[in-house]
C-alpha cells in the first residue's frame, strides 16, 4: 500500500505521505485516500486519510463529508502553508465543548472522549449524524510543523478507542 510501512492488524506502524509521516496502531490494515482541494477553497494544499475497520471503508477526507458507522478508525493529515495555519486548527478545537489541550511529543494537541450522542448533541463539538448513540467517539487534533493530524475512533469499546488515540505519534 502506498504510504504505509511495516505492521499489519494491531501492530504499530508508520504511515503517511513523505511530508507528514506518523506512527499509530490501527486495529487492522488501513485503506489510504488522498485529496487535493481546488486552489483557494481550503487553507490546506493536500490531505491524505487512512481508514480501518469501517464497515464500508468509505473515508472521504474532504471537509463536511459524512463518516461511516462504527467500528471506524481514521487518521487524516493535511499540509498547510505555514505552522501558524496548522496551530489554528488545534487552537480552535480547544474551545469546543469537552475538548482538552495536551502535548503529543512536543506538538500541541487537543482531544475529546465522549459517547457519540454527547459529542454530536446540540451544543456539542461534533458535526456528524449519530450512527450509534452509545459508541465512544475519541478524537485528537495535533499540529506538527506545517501539518495537522486528525484522529477519530468510533467504537463500542472505549478501551480500544483510547489505545488507538494513545498510540499516535508524528514522526
Amino acid at each position: 500500500m502506498v504510504g504505509c510501512s511495516g505492521g499489519g492488524a494491531g501492530k504499530a506502524a508508520s504511515y503517511g505521505p513523505a511530508w507528514a509521516r506518523f506512527r499509530v496502531r490501527f486495529p487492522s490494515a488501513p485503506k489510504m485516500v488522498s485529496y487535493t482541494p481546488p486552489p483557494g477553497k481550503y487553507s490546506f494544499s493536500e490531505q491524505v486519510g487512512y481508514v480501518a475497520n469501517s464497515p464500508t471503508d468509505d473515508l472521504d477526507p474532504r471537509p463536511g463529508s459524512p463518516l461511516p458507522r462504527p467500528d471506524a478508525f481514521f487518521v487524516t493529515v493535511a499540509k498547510e502553508d505555514t505552522a501558524s495555519d496548522a496551530l489554528r486548527i488545534v487552537a480552535f478545537s480547544q474551545y469546543l465543548p469537552g475538548w482538552r489541550p495536551l502535548d503529543i511529543g512536543g506538538s500541541p494537541a487537543t482531544e475529546v472522549f465522549e459517547t457519540e450522542a454527547a459529542v454530536n448533541a446540540p451544543g456539542g463539538s461534533g458535526l456528524s449524524k449519530v450512527t450509534d448513540a452509545d459508541a465512544t467517539e475519541a478524537e485528537l487534533f495535533v499540529a506538527h510543523g506545517t501539518d495537522w493530524y486528525w484522529l477519530l475512533a468510533v467504537t463500542a469499546r472505549p478501551s480500544v478507542a483510547t489505545a488507538f488515540v494513545a498510540s499516535f505519534a508524528p514522526q
